[in-house]
């Protein structure tokens, strides 16, 4: 026989016995309430795999932001700062950016779990993109 109860932590020894004022006033309490579901554990690597699914279909548009971006780094590195080359590598994560936000909408089309799943896997992925803001 087991000595502690689902519920309040002690188990009454005799149930036909009248209980406390302080036990009646606690029971019945609520059943336990399930906070994540199943589908909630897989939420993380669903949605990392839609989005490196989608880095695989628009690989040149990720290689173009990414070598524009060290491209505009070197520049500045070197002393030689080019705006030109600051706003092509902008635009270019602008895109990637817009094609996250996208594939976030197809992914999570209302607020919730699901949405911030795909944020924190997007960050996790790729820490210099805003997917989620």
């Amino acid at each position: 026989m087991r000595a502690w109860g689902p519920v309040l932590g002690f188990r009454n020894r005799n149930p036909t016995a009248a209980t406390s004022r302080r036990n009646r006033s606690l029971w019945p309490l609520p059943p336990r309430v399930r906070t994540f579901s199943p589908l909630t554990r897989l939420l993380p690597w669903l949605a990392a795999s839609e989005i490196r699914e989608y880095a695989q279909e628009h690989a040149a548009l990720f290689e173009r932001a990414e070598r524009l971006r060290a491209k505009a780094e070197r520049l500045q590195g070197e002393g030689t700062p080019s705006e030109s080359a600051n706003n092509r590598a902008e635009r270019a994560r602008a895109e990637v950016e817009a094609g996250l936000l996208a594939l976030r909408e197809r992914f999570a089309p209302s607020a919730g779990e699901r949405k911030r799943a795909f944020d924190h896997e997007a960050g996790r992925l790729y820490p210099g993109l805003a997917a989620g803001a």
